[in-house]
């Protein structure tokens, strides 16, 4: 609303946009026929001649309005153009970023297994009642929480549940497909739930299922939910031009938190902080 007020008032009259208008509905027409020619050929699986002498047909009417209009650009033309160059940087950043920050989660993955065999049956740590849900995102290895509270607390609930929300390439997973649980230890237990892309994972319910199909005994007005904090740190040694870096880090900034992410009781929920540098 702000941006399109912002543009009323900058160009005055509705005329003054005439030339903005046209390169705007041109240079999507040209977009639109290029992802055409992709769904042609990924999602309908025609031959490339067929495709190719389609787009082409698309192409040449499109390719013509586009030329007629770039004439325009200093009389308003450019301002789609430098809004979609804004937009293009942002998501390409976002893109770039988010691929750097996984490769430092993987980097810092530890195995469970190894995990497992490092706290053996006890004695370098006490055991303590209740239960404790980790919320992470790898559903192999080991929450980096889980392995800060027992590295600085020196202490391990007396049920540990990790939980994993995965999204396939489907909009629906059915419920009888949803959950995979299993038993690393008698007081360990990994729950991975599928997810569509259009649906919004459910940690409660999963939770609640699990706990009942696998005899679990849950509580889930005290369990404990454990998330790590991560804070990026913008570095120029990552991969990634100093600026794109702060500006990932600004974005990332304004994603929303596991509690609000996953609909958790703000009280249960307990963050450990850790820096990732991007």
């Amino acid at each position: 609303m702000a941006a399109a007020i912002g543009l009323v008032l900058g160009f005055r009259r509705s005329g003054n946009l005439a030339a903005a208008y046209g390169v705007a509905i041109a240079a999507t027409m040209v977009i639109t026929t290029a992802l055409l020619f992709l769904a042609m050929r990924e999602v309908f699986e025609w031959s490339l001649p067929v495709a190719a002498l389609a787009t082409l047909v698309f192409l040449a009417v499109d390719l013509a309005f586009f030329v007629a209009n770039i004439g325009k650009f200093v009389a308003g033309g450019w301002f789609p153009l430098l809004v979609a160059a804004v937009v293009f940087l942002i998501m390409t950043t976002w893109r770039k970023g988010s691929r750097f920050e996984r490769r430092a989660r993987r980097n810092r993955i530890q195995p469970i297994r190894r995990f497992l065999q490092n706290i053996g049956g006890g004695g370098r740590y006490r055991r303590v009642p209740g239960q404790a849900v980790y919320l992470t995102a790898n559903p192999r290895g080991t929450p980096h929480a889980l392995r800060h509270n027992l590295a600085h607390n020196r202490a391990l609930h007396q049920t540990v549940l990790i939980y994993t929300a995965t999204f396939v390439k489907a909009p629906r997973v059915r419920d009888s497909e949803r959950l995979k649980v299993t038993r690393l230890r008698e007081d360990i237990t990994r729950v991975v739930a599928h997810y569509g892309f259009m649906e919004r994972p459910d940690v409660t319910r999963d939770l609640e299922e699990a706990s009942r199909d696998h005899d679990l005994a849950l509580d889930l007005d005290r369990v404990t939910y454990f998330f790590t904090g991560e804070m990026l740190v913008a570095r120029k040694d990552t991969g990634m031009s100093g600026w794109r870096s702060s500006l990932y880090t600004l974005l990332a900034r304004n994603e929303a938190s596991a509690t609000r992410q996953f609909d958790l009781p703000p009280k249960q929920v307990f963050g450990i902080g850790t820096q990732i540098p991007v």
